[in-house]
């Protein structure tokens, strides 16, 4: 449930920092998201108003999503880990793709499949939002939860 868990922050993460507008061709209106971000946490919050806290350990803090002009992502991956000297994880199937502001809040993200006949996938982001300019926040509600969790969100904060 955790390594799940770690593996839906990371693609929701990619997802919720798709942030242009395609249609916009004023540059002074470049999207607050594009740049490069890192995770800062991740909220669960329950239907009882219970909130459980997960903040990345020291390795987990050195990835880092890439989100460009030509509505581009990529991201680096590091294992859950407190040394360090962690490894980056190189050779995972979704790393880069293309992103997509669909309205104000919600963007999609798909995601390119690195190896040959592997399908890409699509994430949509129902609600990203800026509670200020260093910090984005991508929630996520749930359906068909069992243990009461009512949605959870993912916070990252600027690197540049």
């Amino acid at each position: 449930n955790l390594i799940m868990k770690k593996i839906l922050l990371i693609a929701f993460t990619l997802i919720f920092c798709a942030c242009s507008n395609s249609d916009d061709s004023n540059t002074n209106d470049i999207d607050k998201l594009i740049g490069i971000w890192k995770p800062y946490r991740e909220v669960e919050v329950y239907t009882n108003g219970e909130e459980d806290i997960y903040f990345p350990s020291v390795c987990e803090l050195k990835n880092r999503f890439t989100f460009r002009e030509d509505r581009t992502f990529f991201n680096t991956n590091y294992p859950e880990s407190d040394d360090p000297n962690c490894e980056e994880l190189v050779g995972g199937l979704y790393q880069s793709g293309t992103w997509e502001k669909l309205s104000e809040m919600k963007y999609k993200l798909v995601f390119n499949c690195l190896v040959p006949d592997c399908d890409s996938y699509t994430e949509n982001l129902d609600e990203v939002t800026f509670p200020n300019i260093n910090l984005v926040k991508i929630k996520f509600y749930e359906d068909d939860s069992d243990d009461n969790l009512d949605y959870y969100f993912i916070e990252l904060s600027r690197v540049e």
